[in-house]
Formats: structure tokens, C-alpha cells, sequence
């Protein structure tokens, strides 16, 4: 073989690995690419999910309608009054959660809660807060009135509802978290 000839190949053997890195390089591109449109579609539905969900109420009030005095007879034709109300959707974060007849820790016992179950707040705060331990740490938090889908009524300790469905961390051993 000719000093030419090798000469030749040495140049082509550089501009074929150059080649081959770039095509590496591209089809890495285009599966990062990929992976990060499959992530945050995924991310966009799990944000979807767990955003706040308001639920409209709509309650029906008939008023009774009296005829006035006169000759001509009155159609009674009752009026109806439609009362929309936004009621905010939480989910209890601590298992057996306790929801009770008043803001308390002495207060009856209504119902138990499963963890993750959906509650409505009925915008009604304790004016103070009671620190509750939840085992990892030490909650400083009020009252909340809610009810259930059941529709039982009643107090939960604040630390125990949240907006997302998530589960609060606790020990056994040293939580006396018994809202």
C-alpha cells in the first residue's frame, strides 16, 4: 500500500467517528427529548388530579305564596330560590381520623375517617389552636368544620385534613395524636 492510500484512510478514519458521535449524540437527543414530554405530561395529569376541587352545592327554597284578598282567584304558582354555595374538597392525611361534634379533643366521637377519604369544609375555623404531637413533630394547628360524603357533620384537628391526598408521617411510639 501506498503512503497515499494510508494516508487517505487515517483522514477517513476520523471523520467516520465523527460521524458515528453525532448520529450517538442525535439519537441520545431525541430519547432525552421524548422523556421529558412523557415526564411532564405526566406531571401536567398528576397536577391536574390534585389541584383543589370545588364542589357547587345548590339547595332549593320554596316560599309559599298567600293570595291576597280579592274577587279574581290568584294562581298559586310557588317561588323558588336556588342557593349556590362553593364547598372546598379535602382529604384526611392521618388514618382513623377522628371527626367529632365540637372543636375538641373531648368531644364525642362521630366517625372515624380512612385515610385519603374526601371531606368538605364547611369554612368554619377554630379561634385558637391546640398543639397536638403527631409523632415526627408537634402541630400547632385549629379545628376545622367538615362532612363527610355520608353527610355526618363535625370537627377534625387541622393537621389531620389537607388539600391533596397525601398521608402524614407519625410514629407509634411516641405520637399521642388522638384529635
Amino acid at each position: 500500500m501506498s503512503k497515499a492510500k494510508k494516508s487517505e484512510e487515517k483522514d477517513r478514519i476520523p471523520n467516520m467517528e465523527l460521524i458515528l458521535i453525532g448520529a450517538f449524540f442525535a439519537c441520545f437527543l431525541f430519547w432525552a427529548v421524548s422523556k421529558c414530554s412523557v415526564t411532564q405530561s405526566k406531571y401536567e395529569q398528576e397536577a391536574a388530579l390534585n389541584t383543589p376541587k370545588k364542589i357547587v352545592d345548590t339547595t332549593v327554597v320554596e316560599k309559599k305564596i298567600t293570595p291576597a284578598p280579592s274577587d279574581k282567584p290568584v294562581k298559586k304558582t310557588p317561588k323558588t330560590k336556588t342557593i349556590i354555595k362553593e364547598v372546598s374538597l379535602l382529604y384526611a392525611v392521618v388514618d382513623g381520623l377522628k371527626l367529632r361534634t365540637g372543636p375538641t379533643r373531648d368531644s364525642s366521637i362521630v366517625q372515624q375517617l380512612t385515610l385519603n377519604e374526601p371531606i368538605y369544609f364547611l369554612n368554619k375555623v377554630s379561634d385558637f389552636k391546640e398543639k397536638i404531637n403527631m409523632g415526627t413533630y408537634i402541630a400547632d394547628e385549629p379545628w376545622i368544620k367538615v362532612k363527610t360524603k355520608r353527610g355526618h357533620e363535625g370537627w377534625v384537628y387541622g393537621a389531620g385534613v389537607n388539600y391533596y391526598q397525601v398521608a402524614a408521617k407519625a410514629t407509634e411510639e411516641t405520637s399521642d395524636f388522638e384529635n
